[in-house]
């Protein structure tokens, strides 16, 4: 799953905004002892577009630095989440051909195309992870304090997963910990909240994501 403040995209719709590509070294001892294959790599891409995280994922570890080293310096076109730069979480598949005798070349894996949602299916939906700022809402009503018994914890989290439709408003929420009459506290309030119609790259978009509310015992209820 994304960390906060960033988005998950394909690897094939991400490949589209690379703007610098650096193209791997295939090693000359990976070519002589005959190794190929695809080298899959979890990439994060900050806000400015730079590679901000790399991390090696699968194929032949005698090709993961050239993959690494190489995609480090790559630099995408910057994504926008209602005009504001977001990171993106994505990977990134290289595959090293060998194409002759003491000859190789690196290519990036074309991924299926992913498809564009059918207008009957709905908008494309998209994850953030939670307590983004882009996602603050702009109509927020605080959870109704419910009465609890005298032990109960001193505080208590509810981590809610929400759906918020293109319009802003809160489409789906369930509880994702925690049950009873705070959890039906903190659905019953979250439900009536608004943000800003949310949009990736100037297109309308859903937007799932998680919120958590806290509650604290010792506050007069």
């Amino acid at each position: 799953m994304p960390g906060d403040g960033r988005i998950r995209v394909g690897a094939r719709a991400e490949a589209a905004k690379i703007v610098k590509q650096v193209e791997p070294v295939y090693p000359g001892y990976a070519i002589l002892g005959k190794v190929s294959g695809t080298v899959k790599l979890h990439v994060v891409i900050a806000g400015n577009g730079t590679v901000k995280e790399i991390n090696y994922i699968s194929g032949p570890p005698m090709l993961m630095y050239s993959a690494m080293d190489a995609v480090r310096e790559w630099k995408y076109k910057q994504t926008l989440l209602d005009d504001e730069p977001i990171e993106v979480d994505t990977t990134v598949s290289l595959i090293y051909r060998l194409t002759g005798p003491g000859q190789g070349k690196v290519g990036i894996e074309q991924e299926p195309q992913e498809q564009e949602p059918h207008p009957e299916q709905g908008p494309r939906r998209i994850w953030i992870g939670g307590n983004v700022t882009a996602l603050k809402p702009a109509k927020r009503v605080e959870p109704r304090y419910p009465k609890l018994p005298s032990d109960a914890p001193v505080r208590e989290d509810v981590r809610l997963w929400l759906v918020i439709a293109t319009d802003g408003s809160v489409k789906e929420v369930t509880a994702g910990s925690a049950s009873g009459e705070l959890a039906r506290s903190a659905i019953d309030a979250v439900k009536q909240w608004k943000y800003q119609p949310p949009e990736l790259d100037g297109e309308p978009v859903e937007i799932e994501t998680t919120v958590d509310i806290f509650f604290m015992n010792d506050l007069p209820h």
